[in-house]
Formats: structure tokens, sequence, C-alpha cells
């Protein structure tokens, strides 16, 4: 059996990374557009 594998901690933190940039992205468009 596999635990909690270093990757799959790695996978998980890249992915809420991204989402948070994403975030960031839309906000800055939607100040822009005001």
């Amino acid at each position: 059996e596999q635990r909690a594998s270093p990757v799959t901690f790695i996978i998980a933190t890249v992915v809420g990374v991204l989402l948070f940039l994403i975030l960031v992205v839309v906000v800055g468009i939607l100040i822009k557009r005001r």
C-alpha cells in the first residue's frame, strides 16, 4: 500500500496555486472593466 505520496501532495499544491492565479486574473479583469 502506498500512503500519501509526495507526488500527490505536489500535484495538489500545483493545482491550488493554479486556481489561485486564475482567480487573481479574473478579479483583475473585472476591476479593469469598471
